[in-house]
């Protein structure tokens, strides 16, 4: 009988945290290596999250600036997309901020143009606290910022996502020989036989997919749970999440759309998603909570 699980990251424990941070370390060119202090979000949660900080960011911002130019309203129309382009760009850098892995990687592969970033978003903050802002001033440093953020976002998301396919095909390997099969590899794959029974799993944007081949009636099920046992016992703790799916995303891995094309003003459509997004999933929703906590403590010192 055969069977296909896949299944993704749900914690990172142990060997697998520091697993993660050495890659992670490793591919940003950095001396020290990257330990994770919050809980480590994969590709599939990350995305979820980018989505909700982003709707979050933008309307918090909106209702600061709103209140600061509601005098300013009979300005027109060519002023309020001045301000939501504004209120775009900035929800995009602090949602990148807001994820520990992300704002690791672009600070650390990308020191000076995240600074350079960080500055400019400083400037259009300052522009927007001004009663008599420049429009041609905010138009030109959101144009300078925006490609940028999402250039450095796309690269960091992408890092992030092939360091847990390494970490995922290096620890299945590992557990795959502890279970006595011999183990053929290469950079997103791998194939353990053993006798005249196999396993192959594939790895794409923090997914694995567990395929068993030639077990008789169903042993496979037994077999999938000896390896989930192993993978544990090195730190990698994985979600189930379907079973008899043939089909795996081999495409690069990239932001699905996580920064939508910026709205001409208010944050009512751009806050649509993020209620379902946030009750989607545990992982995010105690993320969020992680981070209104770490907010108060800040409030309170």
């Amino acid at each position: 009988m055969s069977e296909a699980s896949i299944l993704s990251i749900g914690a990172l424990v142990g060997f697998a945290a520091v697993g993660i941070g050495k890659l992670i370390g490793s591919a940003c060119g950095a001396v020290i290596q990257y330990q994770p202090k919050n809980e480590y979000l994969a590709t599939p949660q990350r995305e979820m999250l980018l989505q909700s900080l982003y709707a979050r960011n933008f309307a918090a911002f909106e209702f600061v600036v709103s209140r600061r130019l509601e005098t300013f309203n009979s300005a027109g129309a060519v002023v309020g997309r001045t301000q939501a382009r504004a209120l775009h760009t900035i929800a995009m850098y602090e949602s990148v901020s807001q994820i520990e892995s992300m704002a690791y990687v672009v600070g650390a592969k990308h020191e000076q143009a995240w600074k350079k970033v960080g500055s400019l978003i400083s400037q259009i903050k300052d522009q927007l606290g001004t009663p008599a802002f420049s429009v041609e001033k905010i138009d030109q440093l959101t144009e300078n910022s925006e490609s940028l953020i999402r250039r450095l976002a796309n690269d960091a998301h992408s890092l992030l996502a092939r360091a847990e396919e390494k970490l995922l095909l290096s620890t299945v390997a590992q557990s795959m020989s502890s279970l006595a099969y011999k183990v053929r590899a290469n950079d997103s794959a791998l194939i353990a036989s053993r006798g005249a029974v196999s396993v192959r799993a594939d790895v794409a944007r923090g997914r694995l997919k567990l395929d068993t081949t030639s077990f008789p009636g169903i042993s496979c099920h037994a077999q999938i749970q000896r390896i989930e046992k192993q993978l544990e016992k090195r730190g990698l703790v994985l979600r189930r999440l379907c079973e008899n799916a043939h089909n795996l995303r081999k495409d690069r891995v990239r932001l699905k759309d996580l920064f939508p094309v910026c709205p001409d003003t208010g944050s009512r459509q751009v806050g649509k998603t993020a209620q379902s997004v946030i009750h989607a999933d545990p992982l995010v929703q105690r993320y969020l909570r992680q981070l209104d906590h770490n907010l108060i403590k800040e409030t309170v010192r």
